[in-house]
Parts: structure tokens; C-alpha cells; sequence
């Protein structure tokens, strides 16, 4: 038990049970499968999802998709297309793209922070440069060392696939730095020291949905970890803005001490409650989709709880939203 929850963490081919005890043989999957389990200690029903990606069972590689990529006016930094791509949406993209390429999608879930519009009177932009396919897109920010946000990036090379964690990249170096990166994610863990949260970017003191990126230091392993808050972003920030006790989802410590209790060297805070979103395979072949937003209202609280009023919305992709830009993993198909 960590945090108050049970985290279970299934990587292909082995099964860790009770969240931290050793591995024990388990059934194999095609390169990824997980459990969730419900937090048994709270009334919350906070779940954590820990899903593991290991080279030595399939190879894997990890892309980025844009909102802005493909919609009516590309790479312009200005997008409306992101609020009804949910993950269901994009992984039906990906999975075309990459059966063409002879690769299948493992897993699709939310990545960096963005602009909804209200900043620049536009409805979705851009806090930071990305790359996507070793291209560098958007030259809206200077990254700068003592920035909060960093660089995660994903390089190529004769020895494989290789995940960083880099201060204050300059823009012109990003290109050739990365085939992959997003910029503006708060580090959690570096080389196996966890950092201060003292800024406000990613709200740390916020229990709400997260999501998070965490690997080995020889890239060999990737962990992608997905806290669902079932009473949503709106009444945690409401429950935190009057001071109340906040009831589920997890703040930035929690998710920090989950990677130091799994003995994660490298983690990285993602966008998070209601852009906490993913879809992954489980071992049956089929996909499970996790999500957090919900059109509701907040009536009021009984014993600290939220009292919600759900809201049904159609079409369903609109009601439950999407994100600017989404991280997903391939494995060549077998």
C-alpha cells in the first residue's frame, strides 16, 4: 500500500502483486497489459494504473501526436479540433497510420499542458516547443535553466531508443537533439533524486486526476502511471480554493513517492485532471479506455464528498473532451 492506494504494476510476462512485493510469473502478454485496483483504505475510489513498457519483451517506440498536425490549417498553433479527439478517437487514427507502417499501438494517452485559448483569444495553442518525427514545431517559448519546465525527449541511434530529461534546450538544437520531445513538463525525478515542487506549474497541491511518465536509466523501461479522481478537476479545485479537505485523485508528492517506492529514476509530471486521459491493450487484445473529464455540476458536499450531477452530452466524444497533443507507444507487428 502506498499513498493510501494499491498501485499494481503488470509488465509483459511478469506480475507484481500488492504494488511493491516481488515479481512472480504471469501470464504474457503482447508487450503490455495492467490491473487496476480500487483504493480498499479511502471512500474515494481513487484508482492508479502503472503500465510497463519492456524492451527486452518487444522492442517498443514512443511518437507524439499533435491536434494541430492534421486539422483544416496544420502546425498554425491554432486548434478546435483537440476538444473532441479523445484518446478512442486518436488511437483509431494511429492504429491506421501505423498498420500501414507494420507497427500496431499499444497505448495512447495525454501529454503536455496547453493553452485552451482564453490567453490569446484563440481556442488552443501551444506553451512550448514539441518535436514530432525530428521536426521542432513551435517556437513559442524560451526554455531557460531555473525553469520549472523542462524537455522530456526520445532520441534514435545505433543503440536503440533512448528517453531525456534536458534543462534549457535551445530551439535551433531540438531538431537534432530529438525525433521526439515535448517541452514544459515538470520533472518529479532525476538520475534517482526527487526534485522540490515549489512552482505552481502542473498545480502540485491539487489531488486530482494525473498522469505521469517515469523510465529506467537505460531506456530499456518505460512506466506510464494514470491516477483517475472520480469526482473530477472542478470539484477538487473548488473543495481546494475553500479550503475543504480535498477527496481524490493524487497531488504531485503522491505521484513523486509512487516512482520512489518503485525505484523509478527518471518521472516527469504530464498534463493532468481532466486532460487525464489514455487507452492501452490489455492482454485479451482489446483496449481499455481510462478518462477523466465528465460534463457535471457540483451540487454540493456530504462528509467531505462531492455530491455531482453527470450531464449526458452527445456526441460522446464531445462530452469527455481531448488534449492538445497525446504520447503513444508502437511495437512492430508481429
Amino acid at each position: 500500500m502506498l499513498c493510501g492506494l494499491a498501485v499494481v504494476l503488470v509488465p509483459a510476462g511478469m506480475v507484481i502483486q500488492g504494488g511493491l512485493g516481488p515479481p512472480i510469473p504471469g501470464t504474457p502478454s503482447a508487450g503490455l497489459t495492467a490491473v487496476a485496483v480500487p483504493d480498499a483504505s479511502r471512500p474515494d475510489g481513487t484508482t492508479v494504473r502503472v503500465l510497463c513498457f519492456h524492451a527486452a519483451a518487444r522492442p517498443f517506440a514512443v511518437g507524439l501526436y499533435d491536434a494541430d498536425s492534421d486539422d483544416a490549417f496544420p502546425w498554425d498553433d491554432h486548434s478546435t479540433a483537440w476538444f473532441g479527439q479523445t484518446t478512442e478517437f486518436v488511437l483509431d487514427k494511429l492504429r491506421a497510420r501505423s498498420h500501414r507502417q507494420g507497427q500496431e499501438v499499444l497505448a495512447v494517452f495525454n501529454a503536455g499542458f496547453y493553452n485552451l485559448g482564453v490567453e490569446h483569444g484563440r481556442v488552443g495553442s501551444h506553451v512550448a516547443p514539441v518535436v514530432i518525427e525530428g521536426v521542432p514545431r513551435y517556437n513559442v517559448r524560451r526554455l531557460r535553466r531555473g525553469d520549472p519546465g523542462w524537455v522530456f525527449g526520445v532520441s534514435r541511434g545505433l543503440q536503440g531508443q533512448r528517453f531525456h530529461l534536458d534543462e534549457a534546450v535551445p530551439w535551433d538544437e531540438m531538431g537534432s537533439r530529438y525525433v521526439t520531445a515535448i517541452a514544459w513538463v515538470r520533472p518529479l525525478r532525476v538520475a534517482g533524486r526527487s526534485l522540490p515542487l515549489q512552482s505552481d506549474l502542473g498545480l502540485p497541491k491539487l489531488r486530482c486526476s494525473r498522469s505521469s511518465l517515469g523510465w529506467s536509466a537505460d531506456s530499456r523501461r518505460l512506466y506510464v502511471l494514470i491516477a483517475r479522481d472520480p469526482d473530477g478537476e472542478t470539484a477538487s479545485i473548488r473543495q481546494w480554493a475553500s479550503g475543504r479537505p480535498q477527496t481524490g485523485g493524487l497531488d504531485a508528492r503522491e505521484v513523486q513517492r509512487i516512482w520512489e517506492q518503485l525505484g523509478v529514476p527518471y518521472a516527469v509530471l504530464l498534463d493532468g485532471g481532466d486532460s487525464t486521459q489514455a487507452v492501452y491493450r490489455e492482454s485479451s487484445g482489446r483496449y481499455r479506455a481510462v478518462r477523466s473529464a465528465y460534463a457535471s455540476l457540483t451540487l454540493g458536499y456530504w462528509r467531505g464528498r462531492p455530491l455531482r450531477l453527470f450531464l449526458p452530452v452527445l456526441p460522446t466524444p464531445a462530452a469527455h473532451g481531448g488534449v492538445m497533443n497525446y504520447l503513444y507507444v508502437t511495437v512492430e507487428r508481429e
